[in-house]
């Protein structure tokens, strides 16, 4: 069993993931058509060896940059998702209420908060289980792309720090503006 982080399949994973790691706009149909290759070179492997191929489109294939899908075709390795497992094992629902059971402030993290942040990462299943508690989610971002989904799906508040040169003193500003909305509450 592989966790992966992510539902993308491989051949979305360029068009998902490329722009944040740098690739520009005019390279991500051929990078997407590499991947392509590569993953129909395993599956004629998996062929010689006489099993099935693995579809193209498995969920959460494009984890890490595909390698997920590769440790499928080559180890038969079943693609789990992550997050959930470690929110079970971790015992999140426990941490979401507080020792007199009423629901906690959740407060999640991210470097930058975009739609991606929604496909099966760790801030999608820690607001999953915030809301099932009925806890209030907070997220602390470096910074923000695309509109982020409106509760139930994504968090009641986000503070962002923005980019700047200076991350400590983004870094207290943020801080300090949970502090005063959390005073007002």
């Amino acid at each position: 069993e592989v966790l992966v982080d992510v539902r993308t399949p491989l051949s979305e994973s360029i068009r998902q993931y490329g722009p944040q790691k740098g690739v520009l706009p005019h390279q991500i149909e051929r990078m997407t058509q590499a991947l392509l290759d590569w993953a129909n070179l395993l599956n004629k492997w998996r062929v010689s060896q006489h099993k099935d191929p693995i579809p193209l489109d498995i969920e959460g294939g494009g984890a890490a940059g595909g390698i997920a899908f590769a440790l499928a075709a080559c180890f038969d390795a079943r693609l789990m998702p992550g997050a959930p497992h470690f929110a079970h094992v971790t015992g999140l629902a426990g941490s979401i209420r507080t020792p007199d059971g009423t629901p906690a402030l959740v407060i999640v993290g991210e470097g930058r908060m975009d739609a991606t942040s929604f496909e099966g990462k760790v801030v999608e299943v820690v607001c999953q289980k915030a809301r099932q508690l009925g806890a209030t989610v907070v997220a602390l971002v470096g910074s923000q792309r695309d509109p982020i989904p409106p509760p139930p799906i994504g968090p009641d508040h986000i503070f962002i720090s923005g980019e700047t040169p200076n991350r400590e003193e983004a870094f207290v500003r943020t801080i300090r503006d949970l502090g005063h909305w959390l005073n007002a509450q």
